[in-house]
């Protein structure tokens, strides 16, 4: 299969983020995200404001609309 997909971590980083956000050690931003991070329900389109989860779009047509021509003709 031809393509690529798009990745996007959050990470639980309590030195760079966490303290500088008020977490005042590693278990209070984990439990933080444990009381507010719920799962994406399987087959979601797309990610809510605090879910989490695996989205799969359909892939684009080869040659079509988005084919990085960028006249927007589909040539």
């Amino acid at each position: 299969m031809a393509g690529f997909a798009f990745v996007d971590v959050a990470s639980q980083c309590i030195e760079n983020n966490g303290r500088r956000i008020g977490f005042g050690s590693a278990n209070d931003m984990l439990q933080n995200y444990r009381t507010e991070y719920k799962a994406a329900p399987v087959g979601a389109t797309r990610l809510e404001t605090h879910q989490t989860g695996i989205v799969k779009g359909e892939p684009l047509p080869v040659g079509g609309a988005g084919n990085g021509s960028g006249n927007g003709s589909g040539e």
